[in-house]
């Protein structure tokens, strides 16, 4: 696996001709999207905030004629604060929207129309929590426990050009059995259920 430094400084380590001839692209970013601005991570390098956002606008130019792109975001993504805990579902969304998905909306935007198959993976943490959105809202949800395919949602977005949305996928599964269940809520509560509980896959029981 390419460190971030590296993918940072691809349009470096090669030339333009090799840059257009990939067509699919996967990349992982491990980052702490709490970490207090200014200080360093105590894991890993280009953490923060701000690196997040330069990655985010390297992808499109750095890649013009990719076809498929898959990213995974994971490493400590939890970490925000709350006026209350469990926090309120309006309010932790803000927070995880603001900090994550709308940055990601906006690199997605900025992809050519040549780039028609994206994915953007987000650990099951935060993947429990849009799963049960995107069924609220009546977006597409192919689960694993029903059908065996990928699991993932549709994330629809505005406002753009090229593409009506693209899929979030599970990535990293950063929820464990030895969880409370006021930090699982319904994955912990449905642990013990039936083998094919939809909720398995995000434990790595699946």
């Amino acid at each position: 696996m390419a460190s971030k430094e590296m993918i940072m400084h691809l349009p470096r380590l090669l030339i333009p001709q090799r840059l257009e001839a990939i067509t699919s692209v996967e990349l992982l970013w491990d980052w702490e999207p709490f970490l207090q601005r200014g200080k360093t991570s105590a894991f890993s390098p280009r953490s923060d905030c701000d690196s997040f956002q330069a990655f985010l606008d390297f992808i499109p130019t750095a890649f013009p004629k990719i076809r498929s792109l898959y990213v995974s975001l994971q490493g400590k993504m939890n970490g925000y604060k709350t006026s209350q805990y469990p926090p309120e579902p309006e309010e932790r969304f803000g927070i995880l929207e603001k900090t994550i998905m709308i940055p990601v909306d906006n690199m997605v935007r900025m992809l050519g129309v040549n780039v028609q198959d994206i994915s953007i993976a987000i650990p099951s943490s935060h993947y429990y929590h849009y799963r049960s959105y995107a069924q609220t809202m009546g977006w597409t949800v192919e689960q694993t426990h029903k059908t065996g395919q990928l699991e993932r949602h549709w994330r629809p977005l505005a406002d753009c050009q090229f593409r009506s949305g693209y899929w979030v996928p599970l990535g990293q599964k950063d929820l464990r059995p030895t969880y409370t269940p006021l930090v699982l809520e319904g994955a912990y509560r449905n642990l013990y259920g039936s083998e094919e509980d939809e909720d398995h896959v995000l434990l790595g029981l699946d």
